[in-house]
């Protein structure tokens, strides 16, 4: 490659680059704060909050789950986000030894064209488990020792999303 063709290259590469990082920030409607995570071998699961200004509500809760590079997500406006509170609360009362579990509630994703859907039960620890049309569907076992930092995380979101 002569000189000048790898000069001109470079020229194109830098122009391109610039574009990019001039266009980014007009290309991202939103923000994503992850809260808290909580891991176990390849399965986690996120307490986190979104923001979209342009939005009303521009601020919402967010349950994910992801098991290696497969996602799934649950989001929340306000109200919800308290009966995903009291949910968790009931289920770490219900918690049991053994590997029986019992089924505490569900939660049906509101306002959105991939209705999620959530399955929260308690056994030895607490079972989230969250399936949609498109979507994967996922499980996490919040450990009992987790409780605590989880409700905790549910306590800051719903803090954030009131705050609007």
């Amino acid at each position: 490659m002569s000189q000048l063709s790898r000069r001109f290259s470079c020229g194109l590469l830098v122009v391109a680059a610039s574009l990019a990082l001039l266009a980014s920030p007009l290309l991202a409607k939103g923000t994503l704060d992850i809260i808290e995570k909580f891991q176990q071998a390849d399965t986690e699961l996120d307490v986190a909050t979104y923001t979209e200004p342009d939005k009303q509500p521009s601020r919402i809760g967010l349950l994910g789950l992801k098991l290696g590079t497969v996602r799934n997500s649950f989001a929340y406006n306000l109200d919800e986000w308290q009966t995903l509170i009291d949910l968790t609360a009931k289920a770490a009362k219900a918690q049991s030894g053994g590997g029986n579990w019992t089924v505490i509630g569900a939660m049906t994703e509101k306002g959105t064209t991939d209705v999620s859907h959530l399955v929260i039960a308690a056994g030895p620890g607490i079972r989230f488990a969250l399936n949609s049309p498109a979507g994967a569907s996922l499980t996490y076992v919040l450990a009992s020792g987790d409780i605590p930092r989880f409700e905790q995380a549910l306590g800051r979101v719903k803090a954030f999303v009131a705050a609007q």
